[in-house]
């Protein structure tokens, strides 16, 4: 919001629609943080992720969610961190 406040500043119409669609987002539920994702670290320990590697996957499904790559919903993130965490195994 503080992007768009900053193009609001500079060119108001684009500022304008530039926060609409950034508030619209977040009024549906789009995830953009960590605390929004459906998984936690506990999911991909559980997994069989150890240390810096449970970050690295959560961040990554984070980007993904963000994204619209994938569905905030847990079997669906879950999946995508066992196929990330195999890739990392091989």
């Amino acid at each position: 919001l503080l992007a768009a406040d900053t193009l609001l500043a500079k060119n108001a119409e684009i500022g304008r629609a530039a926060r609409e669609l950034i508030r619209k987002r977040l009024d549906s539920g789009a995830c953009f943080d960590i605390k929004s994702l459906e998984v936690r670290g506990e999911d991909i320990i559980a997994l069989g992720a150890v240390g810096s590697k449970v970050g690295d996957i959560i961040s990554e499904l984070l980007r993904l969610v963000a994204y619209g790559v994938l569905k905030n919903e847990k079997r669906i993130i879950l999946a995508k961190a066992e196929e990330i965490l195999g890739k990392i195994h091989e």
